[in-house]
């Protein structure tokens, strides 16, 4: 895992699960532009815990930008299909003001 910034939309409501373990996560859907060739724009699965994962679900809807501080890791499976994952750490709010 490699620990990153991105910018990115929300792109599904952020909602609060709890594991076989009994401990809660928030999980949603994050979009971000793609500089590269291809789809215009990446889709992450974003999911955080603890004190985190209460405010996203409290304060963010979607559509609202944000700015994610978090471990990255790209998932491959057996038809050599990819996704990637961010866990995040630290969130902040991002004003898009025109």
């Amino acid at each position: 895992m490699n620990l990153c910034f991105l910018t990115g939309q929300i792109v599904t409501w952020p909602e609060k699960y709890i594991s076989i373990k009994g401990k809660t996560f928030t999980h949603f859907f994050v979009k971000i532009p793609n500089p590269k060739k291809g789809p215009p724009f990446l889709y992450i699965h974003a999911s955080a815990r603890q004190e985190t994962g209460f405010q996203i679900v409290k304060w963010y809807a979607k559509g609202d930008y944000i700015l994610i501080e978090g471990n990255i890791k790209i998932c491959i499976d057996k038809n050599k299909n990819y996704h990637i994952e961010i866990n995040i750490i630290r969130e902040s709010p991002l004003v898009l003001e025109l």
